[in-house]
């Protein structure tokens, strides 16, 4: 049979229309993974699929031991680790901190350090360029809200394994990209100048890890 001009149109229209349906549908399953309920007769609104979000394990806790409480008859030096304004500005710099000493006669000298870091710097290191790290508008923020240990703002207990668990009491909000590290690390390099500390966890309220990157489902994974 022969084909007329306008069959041939005919034809090619249909061809033309039937490749363009084709790759509308091809579109959507690439899209939706399945065809739209529109297109199975459901004109029903299609509701987005939503990502479930991650929750922070509760990390399981070692046999450890609060601090001894009391005083000593002599004081003893303690070192902190303050944050240095002007180290951060540096090109290239990754440490960010600065050793500075206190003193005390107590025996919770782990306690009393983590203390005086929350406490922040005194006028002079102030005058060095070297902030606070804790309080409103600092790199952490401690919430003024029940304690769950007894109206501390933090716990620290140590294992036979010389392991130092900090857990903070309350909830603590992270303002900024780098700031739950620093934080990590001042109360890390801290609490390793004592004898009997060599490795250190740091716990948020709930008991998972602070400042988690890694997804920690064990107090390994969240030991520095």
């Amino acid at each position: 049979m022969k084909l007329t001009q306008k069959d041939v149109v005919l034809l090619v229209t249909g061809v033309i229309v039937g490749f363009i349906l084709t790759s509308m549908m091809l579109l959507v399953f690439n899209i939706y993974g399945t065809a739209p309920e529109s297109l199975n007769g459901n004109s029903s609104e299609i509701a987005p699929s939503a990502t479930p979000t991650p929750t922070n394990a509760i990390l399981p806790t070692t046999s450890a031991t609060p601090e001894p409480e009391g005083v000593n008859e002599n004081t003893v030096p303690v070192k902190i680790y303050l944050f240095s304004q002007v180290k951060f500005n540096e090109p290239n710099q990754q440490n960010f901190l600065t050793e500075f000493s206190r003193t005390t006669n107590r025996k919770d000298v782990g306690t009393f350090a983590i203390e005086q870091l929350i406490k922040g710097p005194d006028s002079s290191e102030l005058a060095s360029g070297h902030l606070p790290t804790f309080g409103e508008g600092r790199l952490v923020t401690i919430v003024m809200e029940d304690s769950n240990c007894g109206g501390k703002d933090f716990s620290l207990a140590i294992d036979s394994h010389r392991l130092a668990t900090v857990k903070f009491c309350r909830n603590v909000v992270i303002n900024g990209d780098l700031s739950g590290g620093i934080i990590t690390e001042q109360i890390t390099m801290t609490l390793k100048q004592f004898p009997t500390i060599s490795r250190v966890v740091v716990l948020n309220k709930a008991g998972s890890c602070f400042n988690d990157m890694r997804g920690a489902t064990t107090l390994e994974d969240c030991t520095n």
